[in-house]
């Protein structure tokens, strides 16, 4: 039930002639009323449901660390139904929206990036039993669908280092939303080489999430002594006709003193992800591609990288 009671209450007044605190005194104000809440007594009302809130990079190194390694066989694809309720709750983050039924093993989380800002993620839980490589997504909460800009990372450990280069892209790129592989490419008989295969549950998220305006990142990785040329970075819209964009990075590129390629239908082909599904994709709805592979100088800490990431910002978010 609800009282009102009369509560004496004094008022502190100082004298405006002594600034010390000796000259502090307290007069007598008079009576007023207060209102004072008393609760009655009822059920006890149990909490909702908590949503864990964690750091995005230590997220995806904990679960790349967890999840099906190089060669490994622990790694399974989703059916459609249960990849459509997987993207279905990345664009519920994307649309602001209340998170849809998740698939078995997988959880909603709170995140923030590099720079303490929130994200919203769905990922695989790590205390599910084993992980079969489904990967994370982590999305601006309400950031828009089709989102402005997604960075991906579809070879994580196998293009070394681009697990937490993509993380970092991320937050200096302000993107709208990162994807990460969940497993190592050649796990499941290479199954988990998510940039070729259409029934991943990474290209089912890519293919609800991306549409007509939007700019994929794709970061990619490759070994200096397995391609010939002096290129660091090798450009591609994963098609002969390279888009306005990858013309402006490559100038952009050249201008801050990095080698660069940029696929043509002829230059550095072996590296232009022409079998690309995320980019037949984004062919596909009007969307830009940018496949961007990165010699290692380039993916490892120091400044060669962050000369990379600022180049790549000044480009990206004009």
């Amino acid at each position: 039930m609800w009282s009102l009671t009369n509560v004496p209450h004094r008022r502190a007044v100082r004298a405006p002639s002594d600034p010390g605190p000796a000259a502090r005194v307290r007069a007598p104000a008079a009576a007023v009323p207060v209102l004072v809440l008393v609760a009655c007594a009822g059920p006890t009302v149990e909490p909702g449901p908590t949503i864990e809130q964690v750091e995005l990079g230590p997220r995806i190194e904990q679960m790349l660390q967890a999840g099906p390694g190089r060669d490994s066989s622990a790694y399974r694809t989703l059916g459609d139904a249960e990849n459509g309720r997987l993207a279905d709750a990345v664009l519920a983050g994307l649309e602001g929206g209340e998170e849809p039924p998740l698939p078995d093993g997988t959880q909603a989380l709170e995140a923030v990036d590099g720079s303490d800002r929130p994200v919203r993620v769905v990922a695989e839980d790590l205390d599910g039993g084993e992980l079969r490589g489904l990967g994370l997504y982590a999305v601006r909460d309400g950031a828009g669908v089709p989102p402005r800009l997604v960075v991906e990372v579809p070879h994580p450990r196998a293009d070394r280092r681009t697990e937490d280069l993509g993380p970092e892209l991320f937050t200096a790129l302000d993107a709208d939303a990162l994807f990460v592989a969940g497993a190592h490419r050649t796990a499941g008989d290479d199954a988990a080489d998510v940039a070729h295969e259409r029934d991943s549950a990474f290209a089912a998220v890519d293919r609800a999430v991306v549409g007509r305006g939007t700019v994929v990142l794709q970061v990619h990785g490759f070994d200096d002594s397995d391609h010939e040329g002096a290129a660091q970075v090798v450009l591609s819209s994963g098609k002969a006709d390279p888009d306005p964009l990858v013309r402006d990075l490559d100038a952009a590129l050249q201008d801050a003193g990095v080698e660069t390629c940029v696929y043509d239908g002829k230059r550095c082909q072996d590296l232009a992800g022409t079998t690309n599904v995320q980019a037949a994709h984004a062919h596909e709805v009007g969307a830009t591609f940018v496949h961007l592979e990165l010699a290692p100088d380039l993916r490892e800490e120091g400044a060669d990288r962050d000369r990379l990431v600022d180049v790549l910002a000044e480009v990206l978010t004009r």
